[in-house]
């Protein structure tokens, strides 16, 4: 606004009022863009000079349209390479301009279904491999790039499988133990274990099926070597491919 005065006392100050809101003092109105479409709005104007002469105030109606969106949404997700039983992935959508309208994806090469979760059932034996594919699309039509991930899906197997670690030592020994699943939890705890009367140490742990586990001591000592340690660079056992992941009923051995 440019206000001016020919009264002779000057200019004292200029007031506006945007959509009917708490008058301001200033010459510049500044309005925001909506995040989409076109919002109107009514803006009144006034000044005063320095005697307390105030002007009737003027009205103006404009229209605010939102900036140009070109930017597409970007959707993660939390799936993950492995599931025993169903498989539920979870889609998060973004957009930083007009704002998500709607997510898509799609289970190997099946239908276009719309939606933030992935359900996927498991196969009644074995394994079965999918591929999942998604994508979102904001409210000015910008599709993302379609985003891909593979999965495997195990069949739902209960039971449990058992794990048996042997040290077949020639004098006393001793040693501590713990079992850990393949995110590195420890499952099952030997707790102290000597062989001073057989010149051996066992240990038995059920664990549940369909799992990867590892054996790691965490303490031994050999006293027909003199030797004693812990931690995984001494002893971690794996399981073989042929028990990776372990099945119902299995039985492993671990020899020292």
């Amino acid at each position: 606004m440019r206000p001016v005065d020919t009264g002779g006392s000057g200019l004292k100050a200029t007031h506006y009022r945007l959509d009917g809101s708490a008058a301001q003092t200033g010459t510049v109105v500044t309005i925001y863009p909506p995040v989409s479409g076109t919002v109107p709005h009514t803006v009144q104007y006034w000044s005063d000079d320095n005697v307390g002469n105030v002007e009737v105030a003027h009205s103006i109606n404009v229209s605010v349209s939102a900036m140009p969106d070109t930017i597409a949404p970007v959707t993660t997700s939390d799936a993950t390479s492995g599931y025993n039983g169903t498989a539920t992935i979870h889609l998060f959508p973004t957009d930083v301009g007009s704002g998500v309208n709607v997510t898509h994806y799609r289970i190997d090469a099946g239908a276009q279904q719309n939606g933030t979760t992935i359900v996927i059932a498991p196969p009644s034996s074995g394994q079965a491999a999918h591929t999942i594919y998604w994508w979102s699309v904001d409210n000015q039509n910008n599709m993302e790039a379609t985003k891909s991930y593979n999965i495997t899906v195990n069949a739902v197997v209960s039971g449990n499988a058992t794990l048996h670690f042997r040290w077949e030592s020639h004098d006393w020994a001793e040693a501590e133990l713990h079992v850990e699943n393949a995110s590195g939890q420890a499952t099952a705890s030997s707790g102290w274990l000597n062989g001073y009367d057989s010149d051996s140490v066992d240990w038995n742990v059920t664990v549940p099926a369909r799992q990867n586990y590892k054996m790691v001591c965490d303490y031994y000592y050999d006293e027909d070597n003199d030797d004693s340690g812990g931690g995984y660079s001494i002893w971690t056992y794996q399981l073989s491919p042929s028990h990776n992941p372990l099945q119902t009923n299995d039985q492993v051995v671990w020899w020292y």
